[in-house]
Order: structure tokens, then sequence, then C-alpha cells
């Protein structure tokens, strides 16, 4: 859909897990690209899609882009990583800018319990970043605009320090700063992050994990609602 410069050839690569080159990422990247005249456009395109499409809900770290395609929610990883793959599929430059945050970020927002379960430290955070202009703009969208609006209404959040989901396509979308613990750098491909926070994980008994995040996420759908 666009060419872009040689020297990005790098970051338009498909994955394990962002795979960009399945005919389920790029048909729905010629869906969202439209009639979109430029990169950005296209960019700002998916950015809302994936934001939105997607309510904020917990999913297997390992889900590939295509995968994430099939379902109604995701989270920090899946989203960001099919993000991602919709850009490559549409020939736009994207990378991973991996943070470590701290785990309030989530305090309110997901079941007790679970909370009290993950590290204090969530050390694989991602987003994405887009090369447009020869120039690398982060595009964070972990959240979707109705849990980000519904978080603000119950207090959960508050503007001034989280101002906005919205991306306007020329300035970095930092949504996490107030959080964020560690900038740990940027990746081309972030299947090793993934396969590690997995093991990370899945250190406990499968069938508890399962049951608090079914059971979390009903918490966050029951925020969405209540403060729609």
């Amino acid at each position: 859909m666009f060419t872009p410069s040689e020297k990005y050839r790098e970051y338009l690569v498909s994955s394990k897990y962002c795979d960009a080159d399945s005919e389920t990422v790029i048909s729905k990247a010629k869906e969202i690209a439209g009639n979109s005249k430029t990169p950005r456009e296209a960019a700002m395109a998916v950015h809302t899609y994936v934001r939105d499409q997607f309510k904020f809900g917990f999913t297997p770290i390992t889900e590939k882009a295509s995968q994430t395609l099939g379902g109604t929610i995701g989270w920090c990883v899946t989203k960001t990583n099919l993000q991602i793959a919709l850009l490559r599929a549409m020939g736009i430059p994207a990378r991973y800018h991996q943070v470590a945050l701290s785990k309030t970020v989530q305090q309110g927002l997901i079941g007790r319990t679970l909370y009290k379960q993950i590290s204090d430290r969530i050390w694989f955070h991602p987003w994405c970043e887009v090369n447009l202009d020869d120039r690398w703009i982060a595009c964070d969208l972990w959240i979707d605009s109705q849990t980000y609006h519904a978080a603000v209404r119950s207090g959960i959040y508050s503007k001034a320090f989280f101002p906005t989901v919205d991306w306007d396509g020329e300035h970095d979308l930092n949504i996490v700063d107030h959080w964020l613990i560690e900038d740990i750098g940027t990746h081309q491909i972030y299947d090793e992050v993934i396969e590690r926070a997995n093991e990370e994980l899945s250190a406990g008994p499968a069938f508890i994990l399962n049951f608090l995040v079914k059971r979390s996420n009903r918490v966050t759908a029951r925020l969405r609602e209540h403060y729609a």
C-alpha cells in the first residue's frame, strides 16, 4: 500500500507473533487504510481502530496479531502487536518501545485479587513507534476510549496526569508516563520478550490464572457499563 525508504525495511518484517504477512492481517490492513492518501492518515486510522475495537481486557500474551483480530478485547502487548502488524502490512515501518511500569497503572481497573498477584514492576509494557517522514513517533493505545473515560469518571484516573488517549499523528502519545519506572529501549521484533513474559506469567497453576483473568475482565467490563 505504501513504499518506505530502504533503510527502514527491517521494520516491515513478520515474526511468529507479529504475523503481518498473514492474509487475515493484510486484508484488515487494506480495509482500515481505505482511501488514506498518506502513511500518516493510515497510521492514525490504525491507531483508532485497534484502540477502540479491542476493549481493555486480558487475553493470552502469546496471541498472534491475526488471533487478536478475531476477538474483542486486548491489552498492551496484544494490542501493540496487532497495531504494528497492521502498520507493517501497509508498508509503514513500526517498532516496539519497551518500558517498565508500576503496577499502580492498573489499580482499580482490574480485579483486586489479580492486582495483588501481579508483580509491582510490569517490565514488558510496549508501545508502538511508527516512522513517518523519517521520524519515529510514539502512539500508545493500550486502553480504549470507553474504558479510559469510565476510569476518569469513576476517579481511577485523573486527567491531570492522564489527559488523553487521542493521537494527532504528529506528536508522541506516551500515555503511561505517570507510571514509568524504566525506559528499556526499542525492538524490531518482540517475540523473545513475549515468550519470557509468558514463562513468568505461567509460573503458577494455569487454572488459577485463568480464573483470575476471567474474573478481572468481568470487573473491567462492569466498570465500562456502569460509567458509560
